[in-house]
Parts: structure tokens; C-alpha cells; sequence
């Protein structure tokens, strides 16, 4: 029989269901012609649908040789290889299929089907500059294809390339606005990057056409919230919740705007109802901590405190967490930092707590801080990365150690004090003889980091600056790491030249010499305020949000006593809280440099 009437007879088979057949007759086919193209391909098919996927693509590549480029060879190669898992090699095939084949919309569609699958597997494994760069090819062969641009954009918004992800979003705006996904996820965007007005413009014209949709009433009510306007937050909080009364997140979000707006009962209430929906939801049980903190019911407090992200799943591996004994007579602990410089310095004041019950305390430091706490009669030891000279029975994080030693709701345990070196004295000395005459008041306008959005502060220079102008005082930055142009932007402002000490920030010795020095330090909560307290020293804080060290409300907290507190006004307004510490200040340092108050020489 020749070669054409065998493979009539093996089509017709495979036509017929007859697959057995028709793969003996490509076999006896293909043992006469091993090159014939179009056997190859039927045996191919016929291998892959019988599960033999390894198979089909061995035969596809063969075939392919001898294609030229012929798409139909070269899209079931790259299927064949997609199925294997071989993604890169079949996206190669349908590109050579789609050369062959421009037009094809059926061809083109396979093709961005591929380029999105393997963005849709580079993002789960966290690759997600391959799963933007799969999506933007994707959208270059076809951008119509039902999200495409979406899957591009929430891979741009996940790898933080947030203005790129807006564009993306943008475009599927242009092209339908009524897709609200694109919507709750441009609106996002535009939260992360502070186009607050920008993302309630989006939500509300959205929200004109679908007023049922839950995920934008949260949006509206994440960029209200940030704006400071937190009955309008509460409102479309609400609003999103009563269209989905089971979002945990919403619920979330609801209690950190009723905590903002000092109403920790009702923010209490929430995140109740978001653990109700999920027991193991750890960042209800963090912020429920920090909200009982707030409230001053320190022992539950503490308890959930040790959810905190620092301390989360394997984070907490291997350390001690349940209550200690009374009596630690002789045991050598291993007590490690936990989080920031600034909560360091905080939860250190307990650690005599826990050498008054006998126990040998090897301290892991902070490379930045090593040095001072090592002068601390409580410590046993001091180390930064090593591991503990000697061996210690138990691993206990400081952030936990509230807990650990069973401390009731009156507990509020004063600052640890740490001293200052003679060195760093005489150095603070001449350091500020330099920069002018006193009275010296030290600056900081922002404190945490962006990334950790739930502990950045920060104050504006103009509104910072215009409350110490009329001060007879030489003002200090103390800020760590201020932008190129913040320095000569405060000049600006008070009208005068000030002394740039930003620098002690990565010597934090010298720093606290000078933080001893000085008249009066003003700024958000930071590692300085901290460091002046270690020193006995009262500071003036600027508190744009409720945070447990500086309780729900009034001008004192009881971790800090005599440091004074100037809360943001509702709407993000700090009218009366930088009056008031303008009055403070003019009453402590004067509009002259007379009535020197500082520490003695």
C-alpha cells in the first residue's frame, strides 16, 4: 500500500474513533517515511490524547524540523510542550506558529493564553518581574483578550512598580470603564503612591454606576481613612460590609479608623468580629493587642501582643513563650532584640525585671546600640550576630518579655538609664559650642519607614519648622537621614541657618550625649525619643496616630512621664496641636536666647 493510502487509512481511523489503529497504521507509515510531517503530527495527537504527552512532543519535534513554518505543527508543539510544564520552550513554538500565522485570531489567542499561564505560575512562585514581563507580551499581541491588562497590572502593583501598574490600570479604564475590578485595583494603586483625592475620584464615580460593590466602598474608605477623615472612612467601611458582612480585612480596616478616631471600644468590637470570622487571622490578633495596649488593659494586652508580625510562624521558632518562673536563681537566658532601635530601647526597661529573679541575661544587640547597652548592670553579656558565649537554657524575644514576666495592667515600667561615656560627653560639648550659642532644640520630622506603613510618622517641614521660628535658639536636625534638599526647605522656613547633626544618627554615642545636652528635642516618636528618655529627659511628640507607648488620648503617657504630646485634629489637621507647642515652647526657651536651662558643663 503507498504512503498516501496508509494514511487515508489512518486518518479515517482516528475519525472514526478507531485510535489503536490508526496509531498502528502512522507506526507502519512512519517506518517507511520517518520524515513524513503530517504522520508525525497524527501520531502525535493520537499519543496525547491517550496521555502520552511526552511522546507527542518528541514527535512534534521532530515534525517541526522539516514544518518550515507551518503553524499548525508549531502551535501543537507548543501546546504539547505546555503540557509537559515546559513553559519557556512552548511559548518559543507559538511564537514560531504566530509568524506563520498573524492573522489567526484562534492562533493569537493560544498565544496570549500561554504568555498569561506562565505569568500566572512566575507570580505564585514570587517571580514577579517574569510575570511582567509575560503579561507585557501578552498585551503587545493582543490587549483585548479579557485580563490580560488586569493580570498585568496587579503584577506590576504586587513587584511595587506602582506608577506603571496605575498606566496599566488606566488602560483598561480607557478601553471599559465598567469594569469595576480594574477599578478597585486602580484605586489601590493610587492609594499606595498618595493620590488620595485621586482614588476617591475613581471610587466615586464607580461607585455612581455600581453602588453593590463591596470592594470599592473599601477602597473609598482606605483613602479616607489616610486622609484623616474618619467618619467618612467609618461610613464606607460600613457600606462595604453590608454587602459583604464576612471581609475580615474590611473589618480590620473598620477598627484601626475607630482607633484612629480614638474610639478603641468600637475598634475592640471589630477586630473581635474579624477573629470571630477567622481564630488564626494574626493580623487581627496584632492589632488587637496593640489596641488593648492602648486602652491601658495592659495583661490582655501583652498576651496578644505576641502576635506581632516580627514574631509571626516561623519567626518565633525556638523561642521561650509561655510565662516564667518566679525564681531563675543561676539560669543564663538568651534574650534577643526585637523589631526597631526605637522599640529596642523600649522593652529594654524591663530587663531588670527579669534579673531581680536571678536570672544570668545574655543580651543580642543591634550593632548600632551594642556599645551602650553593654554598660548595663542587668546584662550579663552583650553580643550582636555570634551566638551567646555561653549556654543559655532558653531563647526569649524582649518584645515578649511584658508577657513572659506576667506583668499586670498598672505596670508602666519606667525607662532603662543609660549613661553617657566621658568621651561622647566632651564630644557633644564641643559638637554643639560649634553650631551656636544656647538654647538648642532638637528636630525630627519623620521617623519609620514607608515600608512599614503602620510605623511611619511624619510631620511636614513647614508645619514643623513655622512652630519654632520666633524661638531665640539654635535648632538642631537631628533627623535621620533627611532628604537632600529638607535641610536648606527648614531654613527656609525659620529664616535662619540651623546645624545639620543628622550624621550622629550612625553614632548613636555621641547622639546620646547630645540628646542629654540639649534644652528641648521636638519631633514624631523615634529612636531619639527614646534615647532621651534613657537619659531621663523629657521630650515634646508629635502624634499623628493612637500608638500604645503614647496611649488613646491626653497630653502625658505614662511610659513617659513629664514628656509632652500634640496630637493631629481630625482631617489630618494640626492647628491646635502646633499652637499649643509653639505656646510650650516660647514659654520653656523664650523669644531670646537668655534663661539658659540646659545641663551643666
Amino acid at each position: 500500500m503507498d504512503p498516501g493510502a496508509l494514511f487515508a487509512r489512518a486518518t479515517a481511523a482516528h475519525r472514526t474513533g478507531r485510535s489503536s489503529e490508526a496509531a498502528a497504521l502512522c507506526d507502519e507509515l512512519l517506518a517507511r517515511q520517518p520524515g513524513n510531517v503530517k504522520a508525525l503530527s497524527l501520531r502525535a495527537e493520537l499519543a496525547f490524547a491517550a496521555g502520552d504527552k511526552q511522546l507527542a512532543v518528541t514527535l512534534l519535534e521532530k515534525a517541526s524540523t522539516r514544518a518550515g513554518r507551518d503553524p499548525e505543527v508549531w502551535r501543537n508543539l507548543g501546546i504539547a510542550r505546555a503540557s509537559t510544564g515546559d513553559w519557556k520552550n512552548a511559548i518559543a513554538a507559538l511564537e514560531r506558529a504566530h509568524a506563520g500565522a498573524p492573522r489567526d485570531p484562534g492562533l493569537r489567542q493560544t498565544l496570549v493564553g500561554a504568555y498569561v499561564e506562565h505569568g500566572n505560575r512566575a507570580l505564585a512562585s514570587g517571580d514577579t518581574d517574569a510575570a511582567v514581563a509575560a503579561y507585557e507580551r501578552a498585551a503587545s499581541i493582543d490587549a483585548t483578550v479579557p485580563g490580560v491588562l488586569l493580570n498585568l497590572g496587579n503584577a506590576l502593583y504586587q513587584g511595587s512598580r506602582l506608577e506603571e501598574a496605575i498606566a496599566a490600570f488606566q488602560r483598561i479604564e480607557a478601553r471599559d470603564p465598567s469594569f469595576s475590578e480594574s477599578r478597585i485595583s486602580l484605586a489601590g494603586a493610587l492609594i499606595e503612591v498618595e493620590r488620595l483625592d485621586d482614588a476617591i475620584a475613581i471610587c466615586a464615580e464607580a461607585l455612581a454606576k455600581s453602588p453593590s460593590d463591596a470592594g470599592l466602598w473599601r477602597n473609598l474608605g482606605v483613602a479616607q481613612a489616610k486622609l484623616g477623615r474618619t467618619a467618612d472612612a467609618i461610613v464606607a467601611y460600613e457600606k462595604a460590609l453590608a454587602l459583604a458582612p464576612t471581609a475580615k480585612e474590611t473589618r480590620l480596616n473598620l477598627g484601626k479608623t475607630y482607633e484612629q478616631a480614638g474610639t478603641v471600644d468600637d475598634a475592640l468590637r471589630e477586630y473581635t468580629a474579624a477573629l470571630t470570622l477567622d481564630p488564626g487571622y494574626e493580623a487581627a490578633h496584632d492589632v488587637t493587642g496593640k489596641a488593648l495596649l492602648l486602652a491601658g488593659r495592659l495583661k490582655e494586652g501583652w498576651a496578644e501582643y505576641r502576635h506581632r508580625p516580627s514574631m509571626v510562624g516561623e519567626k518565633s521558632r525556638g523561642f521561650h513563650r509561655v510565662p516564667l518562673a518566679r525564681d531563675l536563681s543561676g539560669r543564663d537566658l538568651h534574650l534577643r532584640r526585637d523589631q526597631g532601635l526605637g522599640d529596642e530601647i523600649f522593652f529594654l526597661r524591663f530587663v531588670p525585671l527579669l534579673a531581680e529573679r536571678g536570672a544570668h541575661i545574655h543580651y543580642q544587640a543591634g550593632p548600632k546600640i551594642a556599645s551602650l547597652v553593654a554598660r548595663l548592670d542587668c546584662l550579663a553579656s552583650v553580643f550582636t550576630d555570634d551566638p551567646p558565649s555561653v549556654a543559655c537554657e532558653a531563647k526569649l524575644s524582649a518584645g515578649d518579655l511584658p508577657y513572659l514576666l506576667s506583668l499586670g495592667d498598672s505596670d508602666y515600667v519606667p525607662s532603662i538609664s543609660i549613661a553617657v561615656t566621658t568621651a561622647a560627653a566632651n564630644e557633644a560639648k564641643a559638637l554643639l559650642a560649634a553650631t551656636g550659642p544656647p538654647p538648642y532644640i532638637g528636630l525630627t520630622w519623620r521617623g519609620g519607614t514607608r515600608e512599614r506603613l503602620a510605623l511611619y510618622k511624619e510631620i511636614t517641614l513647614d508645619q514643623l519648622g513655622t512652630s519654632v521660628a520666633s524661638l531665640g535658639a539654635t535648632v538642631l536636625v537631628l533627623q535621620r537621614g533627611p532628604q537632600p534638599d529638607e535641610v536648606g526647605r527648614l531654613e527656609a522656613v525659620i529664616g535662619r541657618k540651623v546645624a545639620d547633626l543628622s550624621a550622629l544618627n550612625d553614632d548613636l554615642e555621641t547622639m546620646l550625649a547630645v540628646l542629654d545636652r540639649i534644652e528641648e528635642y521636638v519631633g514624631v516618636s523615634n529612636t531619639n525619643v527614646h534615647l532621651r528618655a534613657a537619659r531621663g529627659r523629657t521630650s515634646r511628640v508629635l502624634i499623628p496616630a493612637p500608638e500604645f507607648r503614647w496611649m488613646i488620648a491626653g497630653d502625658e503617657s505614662p511610659w513617659f512621664p513629664g514628656t509632652r504630646l500634640y496630637r493631629r485634629g481630625a482631617g489630618n489637621d494640626w492647628t491646635a496641636a502646633l499652637s499649643a507647642l509653639g505656646r510650650d515652647l516660647a514659654s520653656s526657651i523664650g523669644g531670646s536666647r537668655q534663661g539658659h536651662q540646659g545641663r551643666p558643663s
